[in-house]
C-alpha cells in the first residue's frame, strides 16, 4: 500500500521579496537586539540571495563595521570571509570607502578579505611577462625532443 504524497511546505527558493517587505525585514532585524542581529545575519546563505537582499545585507556588514562595537565589527569581518568572494567583490567600493575612514586593524582585515584591489581600485594583478629562454634551456628541450625522436 503505498501513502499519499505528503504537501511540501513553503519553497525556500520562492520568489523574491519586493521593495517594501525587504524595508519591513531589515526594520524589524534592526529593531532586534545585537546578539539575534548576528544569530539572523550568521544563518544567511549566500547562494541563493537576491541582488537586493544581498545589498541590504552587505550594508548592515558595512554599518557594523562603522557604527558598531569591536564585538560587532569582528563579527562582521568574520561574515564577510564567509561570504564567496564574488559577492564581495561587487560590493569592493562600499568597503572601499569604509576602509578609508577605519582604524588600520580594520583596514588590514579588509585588505587581506578583499585584495590589494581595495586600496588601489585594481581587481586582478597584471601578468608578469615571462622571461625569456636562455641558451641553456633551448637547449636542453633541443636534446629532450632528439632523445625522443620529435626533432624536425
Amino acid at each position: 500500500m503505498t501513502q499519499p504524497p505528503r504537501p511540501r511546505g513553503r519553497d525556500p527558493f520562492g520568489p523574491p521579496l519586493d521593495a517594501g517587505e525587504l524595508r519591513g525585514w531589515l526594520r524589524r532585524l534592526t529593531a532586534l537586539p545585537e546578539e539575534r542581529q548576528q544569530a539572523v545575519v550568521g544563518g544567511v546563505n549566500w547562494h541563493p540571495l537576491d541582488a537586493a537582499c544581498e545589498e541590504a545585507l552587505m550594508g548592515w556588514l558595512a554599518h557594523s563595521l562603522l557604527t558598531g562595537a569591536p564585538t560587532a565589527q569582528a563579527f562582521a569581518l568574520k561574515t564577510l570571509e564567509k561570504a564567496p568572494r564574488v559577492r564581495r567583490r561587487r560590493h569592493l567600493s562600499r568597503f572601499r570607502a569604509i576602509a578609508a575612514q577605519a582604524d588600520d586593524d580594520i583596514v588590514a582585515r579588509l585588505t587581506s578579505l578583499f585584495g590589494p584591489g581595495l586600496a588601489t581600485g585594481l581587481t586582478r594583478r597584471p601578468p608578469a611577462p615571462a622571461p625569456a629562454a636562455g641558451e641553456d634551456d633551448v637547449a636542453k628541450l633541443r636534446a629532450f625532443f632528439e632523445r625522443s625522436g620529435k626533432a624536425r
